[in-house]
């Protein structure tokens, strides 16, 4: 147990969303000694950062981004055994500490990111003069995801935070007695609010900033729930053909149209409900 909070920590200090699904996976498992599991994965962030491994901001985020989100997930679902409600509580948190993880290192992290870009503009100008027209492609490229690391990088943490939740959830469901049924996952209506604030922002010119990031934060929630239509209808037919599941996960990963889709399926969802086709109209 204590290796695997080593690992978990290890893992979590290099790519946080894999972190997010291997700290919750087996803090699962371990979660009789859960205090001792956090206690060894909080000992390792500290000792990386004592040896000068970890800057200040990964850290925190791991500890707190990682490590708190996890803890709570567990502990919430242990005690409540509800997958939805462990979920989305543990997601608010997520939010809340990207939210202070931008007001605090904000200077910071568009400092690293502006570092990043610069040296890799120089790596593209020192492979790809030979090629202007490449040169200048993968500069615009750089050029427009700028901004991920900066402006939307709230969204963007988030985001892969919330994913790395849910789909650690849905391992935990797999070893668990209790299940997550897939089909029925609906989210609170409330998230119709959030949605029609983060688009009032986006019109207004001063706060389209804070608009876009709270977009890109609350798109997973109506994924998530556009998948679980899909499988409410076609849940059995993907069952018997793993070739088209996998075939499925791969456009989604690809084809943005085919995410947008199944969230704009998410979103309706949550107003007329689809499942009650199949059910002669009642809820």
């Amino acid at each position: 147990m204590i290796f695997l909070a080593i690992v978990a920590a290890l893992i979590a200090a290099i790519s946080p969303f894999a972190g997010m699904i291997f700290t919750i996976f087996f803090g699962f498992k371990n979660q009789s000694k859960l205090y001792v599991f956090f206690g060894a994965f909080i000992g390792t962030t500290v000792l990386l950062y004592y040896s000068k491994i970890l800057d200040p901001i990964r850290v925190m985020d791991t500890i707190v981004g990682i490590g708190l989100v996890s803890f709570l997930f567990i502990r919430n679902f242990v005690s409540s055994l509800r997958y939805l409600y462990s979920f989305i509580s543990s997601a608010l948190v997520a939010v809340g500490y990207a939210l202070i993880r931008q007001v605090l290192f904000y200077d910071l992290i568009k400092q690293s990111a502006e570092t990043f870009i610069t040296e890799y503009d120089k790596f593209l100008v020192a492979n790809f003069t030979s090629n202007p027209e490449q040169l200048e492609l993968f500069q615009a490229a750089v050029g427009q995801i700028k901004p991920l690391f900066t402006d939307y990088y709230v969204g963007v943490w988030s985001s892969l935070m919330i994913t790395g939740l849910f789909i650690a959830a849905l391992l935990v469901s797999h070893r668990s007695k209790e299940k997550w049924q897939i089909k029925q996952i609906r989210m609170p209506f409330a998230f119709i609010y959030l949605l029609i604030a983060c688009l009032a922002l986006f019109l207004v010119a001063n706060a389209q900033k804070y608009g876009i990031n709270g977009l890109i934060i609350i798109a997973p929630f109506f994924l998530f729930q556009g998948i679980s239509i899909l499988f409410f209808f076609w849940g059995d037919f993907f069952k018997r053909s793993k070739f088209l599941s996998i075939v499925l996960i791969g456009a989604l990963l690809i084809n943005p149209y085919l995410m947008i889709l199944i969230m704009l399926i998410g979103l309706f969802d949550i107003w007329f409900n689809f499942r009650k086709i199949n059910n002669g109209g009642q809820r």
